[in-house]
């Protein structure tokens, strides 16, 4: 990126760069500048893309053109942010904003971009496109001579959404599938998070070794994926969902990468169970999330799932810890709270943080005022700690007093330095059926009393693999015991 002038109406303004990576462009104002005060300043730079793959390169004749702009730093009230360019994960903050972008470009490409077309006018051989968006976390595009467009227009009740795909004609016959996959998803977030904000939305084929990258109101799909029908319904899921976690609910991406990302990894799933039901859900959870996790976890020293970028040592780290534990995190939340509550306060965060900046913290409080619980330890035994524990019920026992069952079993937690504070499912087979329990453990070796009204036979641990941790999923058949205080009194039970 070569800057050629920096200027305020017919003044120049001197800059600087900054940083290691010289990524920070640094402007002398020349006048203070105020509270709620406008100022007006104008960049002239020359770029040269990159022939690459990816999200900013020109490769098989496409352009995907993303990060291509010097954007304002945010101002945290004492500090400007300046993070440098990381090369996975994203690396970008920044304000919702309103764009006005015009593209000249020869007139055989076809071009998509963040916002509303306003105009495209024709002179000569080049076409001249307009385009507006109110608010915006960012704005890209993508052009390629190649692209054929096809669109789809989804009613939601309020508004009516016009989605568009962009593919080259290898990719076309693929067109219908990922226009209903776009539908499907948008539908289902604003039913379960809130409104979308906008009324269009354009999904675009680039060459890329990514499977997929969120822009406002637009995603680019890697070609090598369109072909690959349950992960390109996963990929759209995942990147529509940035939409809503990223776009309207903003974060800091480098310091804070769960925040959107296991949102983003964790709606997908929903989504999954909103449109083909709980079975479907469980089967792609364990497939994309916690079989890849348990596939790649690092060791016990690895980085917590609120490091920042820089503090992961490689991709598959941060893919592992951000993305996958972050997600499994949420679930396991879901399962504590309850799927209602969870989902309220997902709405709740969405619109309470709508074109804002959250954190983790803003968070943690929106689920404790829905729910009104206590969750701050349950984030930070699973969000600040990397170690996975593993869990083995150790003895089940049960007597009768007092007209109920009272069922006491041990579970033993390993593989951690320090013991978890945390739930588990405990699901107690009985001569009436399944009763399922969420038990709490602290301890490396944990007694837990529950009292049944039904003779218990076997006792499992986390029968549906919703919470992290290993755990030995034989069941454990309970040993019918007579109390007699202060000694335990074994009785043979014959069950004919």
């Amino acid at each position: 990126m070569l800057f050629l002038q920096v200027f305020r109406k017919e003044h120049s303004l001197v800059f600087s760069f900054k940083g290691d990576d010289l990524s920070i462009l640094e402007i002398l104002l020349d006048k203070p500048l105020k509270p709620y005060d406008k100022y007006s300043i104008f960049i002239k730079y020359k770029i040269v893309i990159p022939h690459e793959r990816g999200r900013y390169g020109y490769y098989n004749k496409i352009f995907a053109i993303g990060n291509w702009y010097p954007i304002l730093a945010v101002y945290n009230g004492t500090d400007w942010i300046l993070n440098p360019y990381y090369p996975y994960g994203e690396s970008f903050y920044s304000e919702a904003a309103s764009y006005d972008v015009t593209i000249k470009i020869p007139k055989d490409y076809v071009v998509a971009a963040t916002g509303k077309l306003v105009e495209v006018e024709i002179r000569d051989n080049y076409a001249i496109y307009r385009w507006h968006v109110d608010l915006a976390r960012d704005f890209a595009w993508t052009a390629s001579k190649n692209y054929l467009v096809e669109k789809t227009t989804l009613e939601t009740g309020s508004k009516k959404i016009e989605i568009y795909a962009y593919l080259l004609k290898s990719s076309q016959k693929y067109s219908r599938k990922i226009l209903t996959y776009a539908s499907q998803t948008i539908k289902t977030y604003i039913e379960l998070f809130g409104d979308y904000p906008y009324t269009y939305y354009r999904i675009c084929e680039v060459c890329a070794d990514f499977a997929g990258m969120e822009y406002p109101a637009l995603v680019m799909i890697a070609s090598d994926v369109i072909s690959c029908d349950e992960l390109l319904e996963i990929v759209i899921a995942h990147e529509t969902a940035h939409q809503w976690w990223y776009n309207v609910v903003g974060n800091d991406q480098a310091a804070e990468p769960w925040l959107d990302e296991a949102l983003a990894e964790y709606s997908q799933l929903l989504y999954i169970e909103h449109i083909y039901g709980r079975e479907r859900f469980a089967s792609l959870y364990w497939k994309y999330i916690l079989n890849p996790y348990y596939s790649n976890l690092p060791d016990n020293r690895t980085t917590p799932t609120l490091g920042s970028i820089w503090d992961f040592k490689n991709s598959r780290e941060y893919l592992t810890m951000v993305y996958l534990r972050g997600a499994a995190f949420l679930h396991m939340l879901r399962n504590v709270i309850g799927y209602e509550k969870f989902i309220l306060s997902l709405e709740t965060y969405y619109y309470r943080f709508y074109f804002r900046i959250a954190r983790t913290e803003d968070l943690i409080i929106v689920f404790e005022e829905v729910t009104g619980q206590d969750l701050k330890w349950f984030f930070k035994e699973w969000l600040a700690r990397s170690e996975t524990p593993t869990f083995r019920l150790t003895y089940a026992k049960a007597f009768f007093e007092n007209g109920k069952y009272v069922l006491k079993i041990g579970i033993h937690q390993g593989n951690v330095t320090q013991p978890f504070k945390t739930f588990l499912p405990v699901s107690i087979y009985t001569l009436g059926g399944t009763i399922n329990k969420i038990v709490y453990v602290y301890n490396f070796e944990n007694e837990i009393t529950i009292y049944l009204n039904e003779l218990p036979l076997e006792v499992l641990l986390d029968p549906e693999n919703d919470f992290l941790g290993f755990d030995y999923d034989s069941p454990k058949n309970v040993e019918l015991v007579a109390k007699s205080s202060p000694q335990l009194v074994y009785v043979v039970l014959v069950l004919g």
